[in-house]
């Protein structure tokens, strides 16, 4: 992995495809080149930022980068916000103007041990991690949604390219969506750091700062930690832990159980009064919601 410093950057003049956002957002001032990308700041991490007003879905515009103008490993793409984000099984992501919507560029680095499957995990669990630091203790709702004082924060999207992988994270700042755009019974009520009285001023600074943990996973803890040291830390965190949930299956329709925790493999383990089983896709809520 390079060890050259990052760099913050935000589109130029010469930039059709997007513009900048605004300083609050940034939380600094700058001025754009006449070239390309602006560089306004360095990162605190070897990676590279990419910060732009709008765009359809910071999935598809860190794609473009990648596959168009060849950027780094690790890059990633935030977004002041999104009209077309999108989250687990194609749903719609709200993401409004002061909210987290951000990309990020993964290359294959896994080893014998770790496997693709781990990755919504690994990113949940470094997403806790870089939260805790501001005091703020969440929780991971199973596979990939960050839950804050029993409401839905924040969640995870894991795409898999051609030899490559882009993960999505979207997390409610300030602003969380209406009823009207929640799916269904399986929605969890959502919440945002804003009304408990967390003000995060500047996404990209707070993004900027957790990337501090995914780099320090990456760099470091990937060849010297082991899956169980994910699942162990993963079950202390997990939602509903010991608690009644419902599993709403495609192949078996939605069924009671008791969830138990993580099998080694990340798989969630769940209790049926006669056995446990092990599932790898679903969605889960619990019984008393």
């Amino acid at each position: 992995m390079y060890k050259s410093k990052g760099q913050i950057l935000v589109p130029g003049l010469l930039n059709k495809e997007f513009c900048p956002p605004d300083t609050k957002f940034t939380g600094f001032k700058f001025k754009s080149g006449n070239n390309l990308w602006s560089k306004v700041k360095n990162s605190s991490v070897p990676w590279d930022i990419y910060s732009v007003n709008q765009c359809e879905s910071t999935m598809d515009s860190l794609f473009y980068l990648i596959e168009k103008e060849k950027k780094k490993d690790f890059s990633s793409l935030i977004a002041m916000s999104q009209n077309k984000g999108r989250g687990q099984y194609k749903k719609k992501w709200y993401s409004p103007k002061g909210n987290l919507s951000v990309s990020i560029h993964l290359p294959f680095i896994f080893n014998n041990q770790w496997s693709e499957n781990y990755l919504p995990l690994i990113f949940g669990n470094l997403l806790t991690e870089a939260l805790s630091d501001f005091g703020i203790i969440t929780q991971i709702k199973w596979p990939n949604d960050i839950f804050f004082k029993g409401k839905k924060l924040g969640g995870i999207l894991v795409e898999k390219k051609r030899n490559f992988y882009l993960a999505g994270i979207g997390m409610n700042l300030v602003s969380i969506p209406g009823d009207d755009e929640l799916e269904d019974e399986f929605s969890i009520k959502p919440g945002s750091l804003l009304e408990e009285g967390i003000n995060i001023n500047s996404p990209l600074i707070f993004w900027d700062f957790v990337l501090e943990h995914f780099y320090s996973f990456f760099d470091k803890r990937l060849a010297k930690e082991s899956p169980s040291d994910l699942i162990n830390s993963l079950i202390r965190k997990l939602a509903w832990l010991d608690e009644e949930v419902f599993l709403d299956d495609p192949y078996t329709g939605i069924k009671k159980y008791i969830l138990k925790g993580l099998s080694e493999e990340g798989g969630l383990l769940l209790y049926d009064g006669r056995t446990t089983k092990v599932v790898y896709s679903g969605r889960i809520r619990p019984v008393n919601n």
